[in-house]
This record gives structure tokens, C-alpha cells and sequence, in this order.
């Protein structure tokens, strides 16, 4: 994740060789959110599955999530700005996607908790 400086909150944007590293974070995120939503899935019938403490659990973990989209929603743009190799141009255009898909997922985890 583009990095935040503590003493102002703003984010410390990534060059173009972090463009990888970047983006194995972000599937690795929608990977993990694509599980949980899943799991939630196969819980709802079970109402004893999910109890309160979980559901407060995931809902500040996603609440937090989603906010964080925004830093790298942020991070994409400055890249597109910037003279991007055929590879990088590839790459940040299916982090794009890859960052719409997350925001989705997200979306509907924090509808199934709530």
C-alpha cells in the first residue's frame, strides 16, 4: 500500500518499480476478501455461525478497508499520469480492474454483516 507519513497523514506515493509489489498486495487482498465473502455466503443460513463479535470484528476490519481504496485508487492515477512501459501500462490497467473488483467484494461483505 502507498505508504502514510504519521505526522501528516499524506500518503507517500510509490514510484513505478513498486508497480508489482503494489499489485500482488491488492490480489492478495481481493483474494482474501473473495474467501471471507464466500464463507459469509455459506454462514447466512446458519444463524449461529456468525455471532455478534465476528460480525463487529468484520465490519470494522472492511469499514477500514474500503477507506484505504481510496489511497490506491489515488496511487493508479499518478501512475497513469506518468511515462509507463507497455508492461507497467499493462499492469496498472488490470490493478485497476483488479481494485474495482475489491471495492465490489468489500461492498458486499460489509452489506452481509451489517
Amino acid at each position: 500500500m502507498p505508504s502514510q507519513n504519521p505526522q501528516t497523514q499524506q500518503p507517500k506515493w510509490q514510484s513505478t518499480k513498486n508497480i508489482p509489489l503494489i499489485a500482488r498486495h491488492v490480489d492478495e487482498m481481493l483474494e482474501y476478501a473473495e474467501d471471507h465473502y464466500l464463507t459469509l455466503q455459506a454462514a447466512k443460513y446458519d444463524h449461529h455461525a456468525l455471532d455478534e463479535s465476528a460480525r463487529c470484528h468484520l465490519l470494522k476490519v472492511y469499514a477500514k478497508r474500503q477507506k484505504s481504496l481510496d489511497v490506491y485508487q489515488q496511487q493508479i492515477e499518478r501512475w497513469k499520469t506518468e511515462k509507463l512501459t507497455s508492461i507497467h501500462k499493462s499492469e496498472v490497467l488490470r490493478l485497476e480492474g483488479q481494485l474495482e473488483k475489491l471495492q465490489l467484494v468489500i461492498a458486499l461483505i460489509l452489506a452481509c454483516v451489517r
